[in-house]
Order: C-alpha cells, then structure tokens, then sequence
C-alpha cells in the first residue's frame, strides 16, 4: 500500500520474532505494564461480554500465556470464565481452550502444520518458524496450569 501511494516509507517491527510472553517479559517499566495492561483489551468477545475479556478465545489465552510465560501476575480485571479446568453447563463451550491444546500437541508431535503456516512469509521464515513454536510452547504452559494437558 506504501509503495502504491509512493510514499517513501520503510516499517519496522522490532518485536516481529517475539512473542507476546518475551515482549512483557523484556518490558522495562514493571510498574507502567501493571499500570496499563490492565486497560488493554485483547478478547475476540469483548463486547459480548460486557466489556471484559472472555479468558477463552484465543488472543484471551495468547495474553494469559504471556503473563504466565513472563511469571508477570495478570493484571487483567476478572476474566468471564476465570478457572478454564471447569466441567459444567455453564464453561461447555471452551472451543478455542480445546483447538488450542489440540495443536499444541499436535505441534509436539509433528511441528509440519508450523512450517507449512509460515511459507508465504519471505526470508524470514525460520525465524518466523521458531517464533510460533516458541508461543505454543506458552500457551502449553497456560494450559498445563490449568491441568489441561
């Protein structure tokens, strides 16, 4: 798009091979995540559910991961399903907590779906490779805290 409009422009993403885990792990200021962390919003279902983060679709586990993975406490103000090791009618629903632990043992047993999932992305794709091994391996960790693998 920035080539189209010519406008001599180049991006650059330092945080490209990171994940999230790294990032708030390699965050500086402790004091200013905690303080506005707690104001960001990351949930696929967030005005469904009232304006809180649901705790269960995937970017909710992909931010829970990253405050387990950084051994940072969440400073997330109360997920609408909290505890996702719970079994009633109210919690039977956990699609994404199921899909995510699929393929995080999937990814344990053949890291193929990886690779293939990152072959459009240019020279790079090694690195982009590692990088979504290095966050399944951080939602395992969520996921093995709440027992579910």
């Amino acid at each position: 798009m920035l080539e189209s409009a010519e406008l001599p422009v180049k991006l650059v993403n330092p945080y490209a091979f990171s994940t999230k885990g790294e990032m708030v792990a390699a965050c500086r200021d402790r004091v200013m995540l905690e303080e506005l962390a707690s104001d960001t919003n990351s949930c696929g279902r967030y005005a469904r559910n009232a304006y809180r983060h649901c705790g269960r679709c995937v970017p909710c586990l992909v931010r829970r991961a990253a405050f387990v993975a950084a051994a940072v406490p969440d400073p997330t103000p109360g997920y609408v399903y909290d505890d996702l090791s719970i079994e009633d009618n109210r919690h039977a629903l956990f699609d994404d907590v199921r899909s995510v632990g699929m393929a995080f043992l999937s990814a344990e047993v053949d890291a193929s779906w990886a690779r293939a999932a990152t072959t459009d992305l240019g020279l790079d794709r090694e690195r982009y490779f590692d990088t979504v091994n290095r966050g399944m391996r951080e939602l395992g960790q969520l996921l093995r805290r709440f027992g579910l693998l």
